[in-house]
């Protein structure tokens, strides 16, 4: 039977003879651990000086999105007011119009959401970063090369600032960076944050004047159409007008030839109602009819437009789009959005950047690390293979 004691004793001794064999080879340990390390010490003396870190920022706070809420309002509202002016269109033409409008009128409406989106996109273009690269930074400004080289340069430099999206454990974006000094990088940084943010600002600038000239635009094209359904009817009416008097012209001829001239005459001859259900029109005279026909002649322009069937419901709705101020309110609307410089579609800080460049020193741990853990499996193992081998 094995004695426990006895193998307690055999380990103890084993663990003591580990320990002398790594004591034996401390030099050597000592060696090649210096040699893994020296290249984590020579590396930053001989790389160019870099600053990395990383900054976060997240959607804007409700009090950005509350400074749009009048444009959003006034942009709502005119495009129920463009509906309710279009509802006499036919219902296919009227239901496509509704849903173009509903959608432009989505698409308009700026909130932390849309903000967040664009700013996100402007970034992605890297046009500010680039721009940012050649007024700030040391290593653009002092290279000297052809222009497709400074152009290599400038992008290679713009890359070492890239957008993060969130991930599944984290809601907010991060932009990881890197540049010659950390007051390099703070400047870099800060300008890029603001002159993304004011591209921002443009865009939707831009969208706003497009949707407000839409609308305007709109409203010029219902004038206009008004006004040629105005005209429409005036020259119908004056053609049925001219109908008349011709008509009226023959029945009065009629009338005189008959001797009819205040209504019908005091012996109207047998033969002329026979066989008529209705009396013919002549048979009230000619002096009533000339009359009649004066009257249309030299009926005043301005009156006799009221005599127009829908006429008066269109000059209504003419009115009512010329007394609208609704393109007045959105210029104001628009004129008290923060959409220049002070906008900040996204919320962050630069004073809270996070310092990533202390990547030098865990280099030099983890070469340390190796180099030691190396070096102490060969001692052992020498030590060992020599042991067997004596034994033989």
């Amino acid at each position: 039977m094995d004695n426990p004691v006895h193998h307690h004793v055999d380990d103890e001794i084993n663990l003591f003879e580990m320990v002398e064999t790594l004591w034996e080879g401390k030099w050597l340990i000592a060696l090649v651990t210096a040699v893994f390390v020296l290249p984590g010490f020579i590396y930053p003396m001989v790389s160019p000086p870099s600053f990395k870190g990383e900054l976060i920022f997240t959607q804007a706070d409700t009090g950005v999105e509350a400074k749009f809420f009048p444009i959003n309002q006034m942009l709502s509202q005119s495009n129920q007011s463009n509906q309710s002016n279009q509802s006499n269109q036919s219902n296919q033409s009227n239901q496509s119009n509704q849903s173009n409008q509903s959608n432009q009128s989505n698409q308009s409406n700026i909130t932390a959401e849309t903000l967040l989106r664009d700013f996100v996109t402007q970034f992605n273009d890297y046009e500010e970063v680039r721009a940012a690269i050649r007024m700030h930074s040391a290593q653009f400004l002092n290279f000297e090369g052809t222009d497709e080289e400074r152009d290599k340069l400038e992008i290679a430099l713009a890359l070492k600032f890239s957008l993060i999206p969130p991930s599944k454990k984290q809601d907010h974006y991060m932009i990881s960076f890197e540049a010659a000094n950390e007051a390099e990088g703070i400047v870099i940084l800060d300008r890029v944050m603001r002159e993304v943010s004011l591209s921002v600002a443009k865009q939707n600038l831009q969208v706003l004047k497009d949707k407000r000239n839409a609308i305007a635009l709109s409203e010029k094209n219902q004038l206009d159409r008004l006004y040629n359904r105005i005209e429409a009817k005036k020259k119908a009416y004056s053609y049925h007008i001219k109908k008349r008097i011709l008509f009226l012209e023959e029945q009065a001829e009629l009338a005189a030839q008959l001797d009819i001239e205040n209504g019908l005459p005091s012996k109207p001859a047998a033969n002329i109602m026979v066989g008529m259900d209705e009396s013919p029109f002549y048979f009230r005279g000619y002096k009533v009819i000339e009359k009649e026909i004066h009257l249309l002649e030299t009926r005043r322009k301005e009156n006799a437009i009221f005599h127009i069937p829908g006429y008066e419901e269109l000059l209504e709705q003419v009115e009512s789009i010329k007394a609208s101020t609704q393109i007045e309110d959105i210029d104001t609307a628009i004129s008290l959005a923060p959409l220049d410089d002070t906008l900040r579609p996204v919320s962050y800080r630069i004073d809270l950047m996070a310092n990533k460049s202390g990547h030098s020193s865990r280099l030099v741990l983890i070469l340390a690390f190796v180099g030691l853990m190396l070096s102490a499996a060969f001692v052992v193992i020498r030590k060992s293979y020599r042991n067997h081998q004596s034994k033989q």
